[in-house]
């Protein structure tokens, strides 16, 4: 039987994930040994950020409009963390540095990235492919299918499968709820 490593950190220097790790029955590298707090804090809130953007939508804005505001709110977000991560860590440093800020960029990476989904349902509305409508909806739902993917799997890392769904579950139901209020009150 293999000991557990310690979580590690990629914000620390030198430390990054271990891609000879032991492998799970299906050969698959485990989830917990590469996935980290840090890789799921800036992604998660991004989604969560993203979702608020893209629901505030109206009608009267188009796909194309709505996925400059999402990106344009999620780089300002970006910036924002990446600054704030600087600045707090230029207390151990004396400075902030190049090697800081690339730090702090990459850990954040993650709350730019989550527009990648829902940004192709509204890129494909801003190209005239889908009805803007469409696009805004459909991007809506992916959004709270994200929610519903990092709720399973940091419920799957945590516990079992049947919570991990459960907790999914509840969290997307809230995603859905701002929704279809946004639908109610448009």
């Amino acid at each position: 039987m293999t000991k557990p490593r310690r979580a590690v950190d990629p914000t620390k220097p030198g430390e990054q994930a271990n891609p000879t790790q032991p492998m799970s029955r299906g050969g698959q590298r485990r989830a917990h040994y590469w996935l980290t707090q840090s890789d799921l804090e800036p992604v998660i809130y991004g989604t969560i950020v993203i979702t608020g953007v893209v629901t505030a939508a109206t009608p009267e804005i188009s796909a194309g409009a709505t996925l400059a505001l999402a990106a344009g709110t999620l780089v300002s977000f970006f910036l924002a963390h990446v600054y704030a991560q600087v600045l707090a860590r230029s207390i151990d440093d004396q400075s902030p540095r190049a090697a800081t800020a690339k730090t702090a960029a990459l850990t954040s990476r993650g709350m730019v990235e989550a527009l990648a989904i829902p940004g192709v349902a509204l890129l494909l509305g801003a190209a005239g492919l889908i009805s803007d409508s469409l696009a805004i909806t459909l991007a809506e739902w992916l959004c709270v299918g994200q929610l519903f993917l990092w709720c399973v799997i940091v419920g799957r890392l945590q516990r079992g499968w049947t919570r991990a769904v459960a907790v999914g579950l509840v969290f997307a139901a809230l995603g859905a709820a701002i929704v279809l209020l946004k639908t109610l009150l448009h």
